[in-house]
């Protein structure tokens, strides 16, 4: 009976929690509000890859138009967009 209980309470929060999107990724919420707040779709680019090829740091920049919002870093291309978009989304949250 628990069990039922649980599972049926946990779907349905789920379920809506999907609904309000709450589990976007960094770049694709930044992405969202620099097109609602600025009209501009973000870009980015790869600044340096550095380490041996086993275990490289990639630095990206993201850019709204030619203006650097913010850099990031990490372990694949992927991960440091998503470091470099998590940063920019709180900087452009606080300029608004």
């Amino acid at each position: 009976m628990v069990d039922k209980f649980l599972s049926h309470f946990l779907i349905s929060k789920v379920d809506s929690l999907a609904k309000q999107q709450v589990f976007k990724d960094d770049k694709s919420l930044f992405q969202e509000i620099a097109q609602a707040k600025k009209g501009i779709t973000p870009h980015y680019v790869t600044l340096t890859e550095s380490g041996p090829d086993h275990k490289k740091i990639f630095q990206v920049a993201v850019y709204l138009d030619s203006q650097l919002i913010a850099k990031g870093k990490g372990l694949s291309k992927q991960s440091a967009q998503e470091d470099a978009s998590r940063k920019a989304t709180k900087i452009l949250t606080n300029q608004l």
